[in-house]
């Protein structure tokens, strides 16, 4: 929506020294290697997301991916991702054939295209990086399964079927894993459903880093595990290869934002090396105008980063509320995150249920928890877990958490990248007399405000928003 602001008594500026340092500051953030350096997307991501007959079950359905999102690459030809069915045939024809790599593990199978067998990426070899991921999924798997339990066994296979194979998302090269909820389902309605592979599935790109799709074969997993719980689970049994029921019972997926950011935890509670740092820094450089809502950013990068790590924010001050820490021995962060998950409900609710809030009082947390951190670094350590470190499956030291620096501290040592931001790094302008400003679906907008020393002691300020709705908090940090 279009908003405009009025305010008969604007902010004082900032003094010159906390400005020169702003300034500063903000100068040397681009050049210092503190911005997102994402791999060059192999196709510009679409800015535009069309309804086509290919994602949609049902007029109130629509899936991401669809085949134009994600597709195959083998020998050059574009085919609709897709593997083997359980009986070996597609009803609409043609198969692909996939090898099986999986020794040692009945808890899943490593299912790639034979034209990747010979490949290498970086000089590693592809057989060695199966070999290493395997021995990683093979430590890791185990943990997020007893946390959340299995995934449903709708093909009559007990393996979690991980296929590695070269495919592009809506972003390109960055999608580095994929978890496809038409793959829950069998038909829909009398309508079988040709792009399901009925099972359970997660793709994986394939990568130089083992270590990394390790963790993000954990992000996928979280995905597929919440969606059997708030959909699947509640539908009949008998009707659960029906896509139509979810429908019909009126059942949602976890949101879009916050299902991403409870992966991101995953992926990082794992302890292999993950980027989910990068999209917390995004957000706190480019926090305004920033959203919750995934949906409303889902193909730009830089807005989906910030979406990304929004949403992860806000779970990071849900575990610290709780009293947890960013480490998988911590039973009270096991057990939040669980019941979180497993809970049929959703979304921002189902959380403020958890702690016997509201949503009103559950974001007036939150956001009084960020603002104050970034005026007193005490407060900050009240808000966000501490920052743990652990060595990855290659010897690596891998960060997990994030840190918000003191907003006095010394800025000539400072690293300008995650995971750690100073306060100055975060875009909180003074309130000016007026602004004119588009606000997306669960969109963010701060402003700083010192109140005037010349106005008189019974003066407001005040808002027009044109009569729409909109989330006010005001955080006194001083």
């Amino acid at each position: 929506m279009n908003f405009q602001m009025r305010n008969k008594f604007p902010s004082e500026p900032v003094d010159s020294y906390e400005r020169d340092r702003i300034k500063s500051i903000q100068a040397r953030q681009g050049s210092g290697g503190g911005d997102l350096s994402f791999d060059e997307p192999i196709h510009p991501p679409r800015s535009n997301f069309q309804i086509f007959p290919e994602n949609i079950g049902t007029d109130t359905d629509i899936y991401i991916p669809f085949p134009g999102d994600y597709h195959l690459r083998l020998d050059n030809k574009v085919l609709p991702l897709y593997v083997s069915s359980p009986t070996g045939t597609r009803r609409s024809g043609q198969t692909l054939q996939f090898s099986t790599y999986s020794p040692g593990s009945n808890l899943f199978s490593l299912l790639y295209p034979p034209a990747l067998s010979e490949s290498s990426s970086n000089g590693m070899n592809f057989q060695t990086f199966l070999q290493k991921l395997n021995s990683c999924t093979q430590q890791k798997l185990p943990q997020i399964l007893n946390t959340l339990g299995s995934p449903f066994d709708l093909d009559g296979k007990p393996q979690l079927n991980i296929v590695v194979t070269n495919f592009q998302g809506s972003i390109g090269a960055r999608t580095l894993g994929m978890f496809s909820a038409i793959d829950r389902f069998e038909k829909d309605g009398d309508e079988p459903l040709i792009d399901s592979n009925y099972g359970e599935y997660v793709y994986l790109a394939p990568s130089s880093n083992p270590s990394t799709s390790c963790a993000t074969m954990i992000h996928e997993t979280q995905h597929q595990i919440s969606y059997d719980r708030k959909v699947l689970a509640e539908i009949p049994a008998s009707k659960r290869n029906d896509m139509r029921q979810k429908s019909k019972y009126d059942l949602l997926p976890e949101e879009l934002g916050l299902d991403e950011g409870y992966s991101h935890i995953f992926e990082e509670l794992s302890g292999e090396s993950q980027r989910v740092s990068e999209h917390i820094y995004n957000f706190f450089i480019r926090s305004n105008l920033s959203s919750f809502s995934l949906e409303t950013s889902f193909s730009d990068y830089i807005g989906n980063s910030r979406s990304r790590g929004l949403n992860t924010l806000f779970l990071y001050y849900v575990i610290k509320r709780a009293g947890g820490r960013l480490d998988y021995s911590d039973s009270v962060t096991i057990q939040t995150l669980t019941q979180l998950i497993t809970n049929p409900k959703i979304g921002f609710p189902n959380i403020a249920d958890h702690f016997g809030v509201t949503e009103q009082e559950l974001m007036e947390g939150f956001f009084r928890g960020l603002l104050y951190s970034l005026f007193d670094s005490s407060a900050a350590a009240n808000f966000l877990p501490a920052l743990e470190t652990s060595t990855n499956i290659d010897g690596q030291q891998v960060s997990r958490g994030f840190k918000i620096l003191d907003r006095n501290s010394s800025t000539e040592d400072l690293p300008y990248a995650p995971p750690s931001v100073h306060p100055f790094q975060f875009t909180l302008n003074p309130l000016g007399p007026s602004d004119n400003f588009s606000v997306p679906a669960q969109g963010l907008v701060f402003y700083r405000y010192i109140v005037p020393s010349t106005i008189s002691s019974d003066a407001e300020v005040e808002f027009n928003m044109g009569g729409r709705e909109i989330s006010a908090y005001v955080v006194r940090v001083r």
